[in-house]
């Protein structure tokens, strides 16, 4: 009885672990791919998917850009490892503390410059609009 149960945990735990990550890789797709098609991207912000300052600056972008006109590139740094090397590339190029280093961030491709935190974000992407 005892070795029925720990193979019936042991099976649960695995199907919750599976569940989890297909989860986790549908979701890195959608959010880590740059959809540049063959287009210069002009910013990247780099986030976390559970990061509410983050989501302060998607929610500014889907509402005041949500045809993607400014040319915001959206990477993923939590989960997905090769975003979070770029992202660390950026910041050491911005110079930015990488014992301190959160996000969001928005890389200025142009002009190679990293801005951080949600308000200074929001308020250089709205210089942009103008």
């Amino acid at each position: 009885m005892n070795a029925t149960k720990k193979l019936a945990a042991a099976l649960l735990f695995l199907t919750a672990a599976s569940i989890f990550s297909i989860g986790a890789l549908v979701k890195e797709r959608k959010t880590s791919v740059a959809p540049d098609n063959g287009q210069k991207t002009d910013f990247v912000l780099y986030y976390g998917n559970t990061c509410p300052h983050c989501k302060i600056v998607e929610d500014y972008l889907a509402k005041n850009d949500p045809d993607g006109k400014l040319g915001v590139t959206q990477k993923e740094v939590y989960q997905n490892q090769a975003n979070q090397k770029e992202f660390i590339e950026k910041a050491t190029a911005c110079k930015l503390d990488l014992d301190n280093l959160g996000v969001p961030v928005l890389w200025d491709a142009k002009n190679s410059k990293c801005y951080e935190g949600d308000q200074p974000i929001i308020d250089f992407l709205k210089l942009q609009t103008k």
